[in-house]
């Protein structure tokens, strides 16, 4: 029994050793925040002006989470400290990798937002032109 005890808690310890090497979101402040986002999604450029549209269209799951959470977020704190709001974000992100910031995204229905608020924009967009087009 002794042995058995031995062998499971050497398996979990591998098991949790083998995700040891993927990078994990660090919010404890902006600076570390945007370093992490850096390392976890390396085939994003993530320059003064965010990622590009067509990088938007073809987001990480997890990183769609993210901006996703701090679009709710902040929409929700209206009109307060926007930092304490992002702060809010970075903490509740903190420490996860990008599949546990997938899974919390697939929990939390927040899968998908960017795109609807993409098509969203390009709608409303769509309508305004055809708004002008009856005054012209």
């Amino acid at each position: 029994m002794k042995l058995l005890a031995i062998l499971i808690s050497m398996t979990l310890l591998m098991l949790n050793g083998c995700g040891a090497n993927e990078p994990t979101f660090d919010g404890t402040s902006e600076e570390t925040a945007e370093s992490s986002m850096m390392k976890m999604f390396p085939d994003i450029d993530f320059d003064d002006d965010g990622p590009s549209e067509e990088a938007m269209k073809n987001l990480p799951p997890a990183l769609e989470t993210y901006m996703c959470k701090s679009i709710e977020i902040m929409f929700s704190n209206f009109g307060q400290n926007e930092e304490e709001s992002l702060s809010e974000v970075r903490e509740i992100f903190n420490g996860m990798t990008a599949n546990e910031m997938e899974a919390y995204g697939m929990e939390n229905d927040l899968i998908g937002c960017i795109s609807g608020m993409m098509e969203g924009l390009k709608e409303l967009e769509e309508g305004l032109e055809e708004l002008e087009n009856m005054f012209q």
